[in-house]
């Protein structure tokens, strides 16, 4: 009798050795598949939790997404003047500051133009010349025309002997060419005349002045700055002119039509809420603007104000979608993104970049457009702290 398990093998068990064999084969099994399941629970959450990989990512997902529009823009008026420079020279003064109230007819600006006036000094100097200069054409045309007129008296009074034919041939030159010498000094005196008065109306160009009552939305210049004729000084809106705010209109896809509403809050009107309609989306420099005009505007919101817009979009269901924060992310301390872009984790755990196309947002997910990005693609987020692993 065996102690071996309770149990005595058989006679041929003992003869064949088979029980320890068996018992052997089943210990080896046992041990092989605790460290299969091991080894599947370590790879399992290496590749969840991203271990080996420095980068923090999620994946791409389809799904349904409600927009939300939240942007700042500036409050401007509907019918915006642009006050441009006439002419160079440097700000002498600036008599108003922006986001203020300037009356018709009051001096914005002055610009010291050292250059014309000493033009405008040349000018009046050839003027005076020419003054001068027509004086003395206008004394020789007399003398001339006078002893013309002396000669023909006594010609007929001689029956045209006296004085001879060419003596008074040369009278009758002379008268001539003295009075077209007047006449050329009176046309340089016009010509003097006209170019002292541009250069004054020039001059007077210096001086900046509303053209109407209004508000002061934009100062464009500095005193003592130096600017050049066609330099943007002033943007004034007309009282009691529509009021609007532009913001950026980033989400492609993204539509609403006109009337929608959005809610406004002012920095300077804290806890208040106002209402804008959105007008239309009109084409940017740099992308679509989208164009809203206040519904309830008061006397405390001026052009100028710095206004903050909130709207909810239409639905968009059954979409690819992103974390917001990877289009953030670059694995470069100073990218240059000419075009939105994503970074996807590749198979060998390196970033690969992704040029995309943004539609709509509500703050933490964005949808793209992008035939590169599939349902699932491990999209990168940021950098994984020490903490993390």
């Amino acid at each position: 009798m065996s102690d071996d398990g309770g149990r005595s093998p058989s006679a041929l068990d003992t003869l064949l050795g088979a029980a320890p064999r068996k018992r052997r084969r089943h210990l080896v099994a046992t041990v092989v598949l605790a460290i299969a399941i091991l080894a599947a629970i370590v790879l399992a959450v290496r590749f969840f939790a991203g271990q080996e990989s420095p980068y923090l990512f999620a994946p791409a997902q389809i799904g349904d997404l409600e927009p939300k529009l939240a942007e700042r823009g500036l409050v401007q008026g509907s019918h915006d003047l642009a006050i441009y420079a006439r002419t160079s020279g440097t700000i002498a003064s600036l008599a108003a500051s922006s986001n203020g109230q300037v009356r018709y007819g009051q001096e914005l600006a002055r610009i010291d133009s050292g250059p014309l006036k000493q033009l405008l000094e040349a000018d009046t100097a050839s003027l005076e010349a020419a003054e001068a200069d027509l004086a003395a054409q206008k004394a020789i045309a007399a003398q001339k025309a006078e002893l013309l007129a002396r000669f023909e008296r006594v010609w007929q009074k001689s029956d045209g002997r006296v004085p001879a034919r060419n003596e008074m041939s040369a009278a009758r030159s002379e008268a001539l060419r003295s009075r077209q010498a007047e006449l050329a000094a009176e046309a340089r005196l016009r010509a003097a005349r006209l170019a002292v008065e541009a250069r004054q109306e020039q001059l007077s160009d210096t001086v900046i002045r509303a053209p109407f009552s209004s508000f002061l939305t934009l100062q464009g210049a500095e005193k003592g700055q130096q600017v050049r004729e066609g330099a943007l000084l002033f943007r004034l809106t007309p009282e009691d002119d529509t009021l609007m705010i532009t913001v950026p209109w980033k989400f492609a896809g993204a539509t609403a039509k006109p009337g929608t509403r959005a809610a406004v809050r002012f920095d300077d009107l804290s806890g208040q809420t106002f209402e804008a309609k959105l007008a239309r989306i009109d084409a940017g420099p740099e992308g679509p603007i989208g164009v809203f005009v206040l519904e309830d505007a008061d006397d405390r919101i001026q052009p100028g104000m710095e206004a903050a817009l909130e709207m909810t979009l239409p639905e968009r269901r059954g979409v690819l979608l992103v974390p917001a924060a990877a289009l953030e992310f670059s694995p470069y301390r100073s990218p240059q993104r000419v075009r939105p872009q994503i970074y996807l984790l590749g198979e060998d755990g390196t970033p690969r970049r992704v040029d995309v196309t943004v539609g709509a947002s509500d703050g933490s997910r964005t949808e793209i457009f992008s035939n590169a990005v599939e349902p699932g693609a491990r999209v990168i987020i940021g950098m994984r702290s020490a903490a993390d692993n």
